[in-house]
Protein backbone atom coordinates (compact mmCIF):
# COMPACT_ATOMS: atom_id res chain seq x y z
CA UNK A 1 0.00 0.00 0.00
CA UNK A 2 3.04 2.25 0.88
CA UNK A 3 4.19 1.63 -2.64
CA UNK A 4 1.13 2.20 -4.68
CA UNK A 5 1.04 5.73 -2.46
CA UNK A 6 4.17 6.87 -3.44
CA UNK A 7 3.77 5.99 -7.10
CA UNK A 8 0.92 7.80 -6.85
CA UNK A 9 2.86 11.14 -5.55
CA UNK A 10 5.51 11.02 -7.59
CA UNK A 11 2.83 10.47 -10.68
CA UNK A 12 1.07 13.31 -9.13
CA UNK A 13 4.49 15.66 -9.31
CA UNK A 14 6.10 14.52 -12.52
CA UNK A 15 2.95 15.06 -14.67
CA UNK A 16 3.16 18.81 -13.58
CA UNK A 17 5.17 21.38 -15.11
CA UNK A 18 7.11 24.67 -14.34
CA UNK A 19 4.17 26.39 -15.41
CA UNK A 20 2.18 25.05 -13.14
CA UNK A 21 4.18 24.61 -9.77
CA UNK A 22 7.17 27.64 -9.22
CA UNK A 23 9.52 28.05 -6.96
CA UNK A 24 10.65 31.52 -8.21
CA UNK A 25 10.22 34.38 -6.20
CA UNK A 26 7.33 36.85 -6.91
CA UNK A 27 9.91 39.76 -8.15
CA UNK A 28 11.63 37.10 -10.68
CA UNK A 29 8.17 36.16 -12.17
CA UNK A 30 7.61 39.98 -12.89
CA UNK A 31 11.02 41.13 -13.99
CA UNK A 32 12.39 37.98 -15.70
CA UNK A 33 9.15 38.82 -18.47
CA UNK A 34 8.27 41.11 -21.18
CA UNK A 35 4.75 41.65 -20.70
CA UNK A 36 1.76 42.76 -23.20
CA UNK A 37 -1.75 43.65 -21.91
CA UNK A 38 -4.23 40.99 -22.88
CA UNK A 39 -7.35 42.35 -21.60
CA UNK A 40 -8.71 45.40 -19.65
CA UNK A 41 -12.38 45.10 -18.28
CA UNK A 42 -14.25 47.56 -16.33
CA UNK A 43 -16.50 45.38 -14.39
CA UNK A 44 -19.55 48.42 -13.86
CA UNK A 45 -19.66 49.00 -17.53
CA UNK A 46 -19.17 45.42 -18.09
CA UNK A 47 -17.32 46.22 -21.45
CA UNK A 48 -13.75 45.56 -22.36
CA UNK A 49 -11.69 48.58 -23.81
CA UNK A 50 -9.42 48.19 -26.78
CA UNK A 51 -5.52 47.41 -26.05
CA UNK A 52 -2.86 48.99 -27.97
CA UNK A 53 -0.07 46.69 -29.12
CA UNK A 54 2.93 47.62 -26.37
CA UNK A 55 5.68 45.87 -24.32
CA UNK A 56 5.47 46.51 -20.69
CA UNK A 57 8.75 45.49 -18.57
CA UNK A 58 8.90 45.62 -14.63
CA UNK A 59 13.13 45.93 -14.19
CA UNK A 60 14.75 44.67 -11.74
CA UNK A 61 16.12 47.97 -10.20
CA UNK A 62 12.20 49.21 -9.49
CA UNK A 63 11.77 50.80 -13.50
CA UNK A 64 8.62 50.09 -14.92
CA UNK A 65 9.27 50.67 -19.05
CA UNK A 66 6.49 50.86 -21.43
CA UNK A 67 7.21 50.95 -25.25
CA UNK A 68 4.59 51.66 -27.57
CA UNK A 69 3.68 49.93 -30.82
CA UNK A 70 6.05 51.56 -32.92
CA UNK A 71 9.22 51.42 -30.46
CA UNK A 72 9.96 54.62 -31.00
CA UNK A 73 8.22 56.31 -27.99
CA UNK A 74 8.97 54.92 -23.93
CA UNK A 75 7.65 55.64 -20.53
CA UNK A 76 9.45 55.32 -17.54
CA UNK A 77 8.04 54.93 -13.91
CA UNK A 78 9.02 53.01 -10.67
CA UNK A 79 7.33 49.88 -9.46
CA UNK A 80 7.24 48.06 -6.06
CA UNK A 81 5.31 45.19 -4.04
CA UNK A 82 3.21 46.38 -0.70
CA UNK A 83 1.73 44.99 1.81
CA UNK A 84 3.55 41.84 1.84
CA UNK A 85 3.38 41.38 -1.68
CA UNK A 86 -0.34 41.70 -2.16
CA UNK A 87 -0.28 44.58 -3.97
CA UNK A 88 1.78 46.23 -6.65
CA UNK A 89 2.72 50.23 -6.76
CA UNK A 90 3.65 51.82 -9.93
CA UNK A 91 4.04 55.22 -10.03
CA UNK A 92 1.40 57.22 -8.02
CA UNK A 93 -1.17 54.32 -8.41
CA UNK A 94 -1.79 50.85 -6.31
CA UNK A 95 -3.01 47.65 -7.70
CA UNK A 96 -4.34 44.69 -6.24
CA UNK A 97 -2.40 41.47 -7.28
CA UNK A 98 -4.91 38.99 -8.55
CA UNK A 99 -2.46 36.31 -10.36
CA UNK A 100 1.18 36.32 -10.76
CA UNK A 101 2.64 33.25 -12.66
CA UNK A 102 5.61 32.52 -14.95
CA UNK A 103 2.98 33.88 -18.01
CA UNK A 104 -0.14 35.55 -16.12
CA UNK A 105 -0.27 38.84 -14.37
CA UNK A 106 -3.41 40.37 -12.98
CA UNK A 107 -4.00 43.23 -11.19
CA UNK A 108 -7.27 44.85 -10.01
CA UNK A 109 -7.47 49.06 -9.81
CA UNK A 110 -10.91 49.65 -7.89
CA UNK A 111 -13.92 48.42 -10.33
CA UNK A 112 -11.54 47.71 -13.54
CA UNK A 113 -8.94 44.88 -14.23
CA UNK A 114 -6.10 44.36 -16.19
CA UNK A 115 -4.14 41.13 -17.58
CA UNK A 116 -1.32 40.82 -18.79
CA UNK A 117 0.52 37.59 -20.57
CA UNK A 118 4.08 37.12 -21.63
CA UNK A 119 5.08 38.76 -24.96
CA UNK A 120 6.09 35.83 -26.87
CA UNK A 121 6.63 37.88 -30.34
Amino acid sequence: MRTLIIIAVISIFSSCTKNYISLKSMEDKLTENEWKMNSYVDYISNTSIEIPNSTYKFLDNGTYEITLENDSIKYYSDWEFVDDYKYLKIGSNTYKIEILTNKLLGLNYGNVGIYYVINED
